[in-house]
């Protein structure tokens, strides 16, 4: 409930914030201004832009494991939409975070976690946590996200801007699974199929430069965050009795992001 009642207050504060930017033009429009030039002024190096595209990547996102590839399309001079698409594979900043908390199994110790455990209750799971990478391996994920911004200036797809961002990553592992070679139980066996699922709805303020046809672009946001973990678990119970299985995590947290993307505009 709590999550529905947020995006309402992102929906209308982004709905009013467009009404109140198209009177601004509507009454800019109905103004007649004259502007007299100097044919001997010096030729700015900036390009305001009157295309209406914008093909970006972001150079840094591999940290987060992503290679996201944006489209901005222009619909007004106040209001575009921005669609990012990309492959996901190992993120490096998750695996720094994560081997930075306790070596408990994912977010057990957290009590805003949900957790469905597949092992009977006097199993503990003793496979490799999931971002650890000894015998674990990342595959090949996928991510888009969903954009719509409001620019502050009728100047294009220029200048600042204010945004709502759905964005949704899916992270996949394979890892082998836990065999008893006489030595303990070890990672040696079949592969074992592990997935992480995170969306995010998130409110960003944004800048961005508009050049000959190179553009740069800044964002900042905060928002909810969503987290949906599948987690190969395994172990033996006080019989020696092997048990196997996948446990589910789902944690609602909140997220906050710094973005940075260089594009081309046509």
């Amino acid at each position: 409930m709590i999550k529905k009642i947020t995006v309402f207050i992102l929906v209308s504060m982004f709905l009013t914030m467009y009404a109140n930017a198209q009177s601004k033009k509507d009454a800019r429009d109905s103004t007649t201004t004259v502007i007299i030039f100097k044919t001997n002024s010096k030729k700015n190096n900036k390009k305001r832009s009157t295309e209406n595209n914008i093909i970006k990547i972001a150079p840094l996102g591999f940290i987060s494991g992503r290679l996201p590839i944006s489209y901005e399309k222009r619909i007004s001079d106040f209001f575009s939409v921005q669609l990012t698409v990309g492959p996901t594979f190992r993120n490096y900043s998750r695996n720094f975070f994560q081997k930075s908390w306790s070596e408990g199994d994912l977010y057990e110790n957290n009590n805003k976690t949900s957790q469905t455990n597949i092992l009977p209750s006097n199993v503990k799971d003793v496979t490799d946590p999931l971002y650890n990478f000894d015998s674990r391996k990342a595959s090949l994920g996928y991510m888009f996200s969903l954009q719509p911004r409001l620019y502050f200036d009728n100047d294009g797809m220029e200048g600042s801007f204010v945004a709502i961002s759905a964005d949704f990553y899916n992270y996949s592992f394979n890892i082998p699974g836990l065999v008893n070679n006489g030595a303990g139980l070890k990672h040696i066996g079949s592969s074992k199929k592990e997935s992480e699922n995170i969306f995010d709805i998130m409110a960003l303020f944004g800048w961005q430069t508009l050049y000959d046809n190179l553009s740069l672009e800044y964002t900042a946001g905060v928002g909810l965050r969503n987290i949906t973990t599948t987690k190969y678990a395994a172990g033996e119970d006080s019989n020696g009795i092997f048990h196997e299985g996948f446990n589910k995590f789902n944690k609602n947290t909140v997220s906050v992001g710094l973005g940075f993307k260089v594009g081309y505009h046509f």
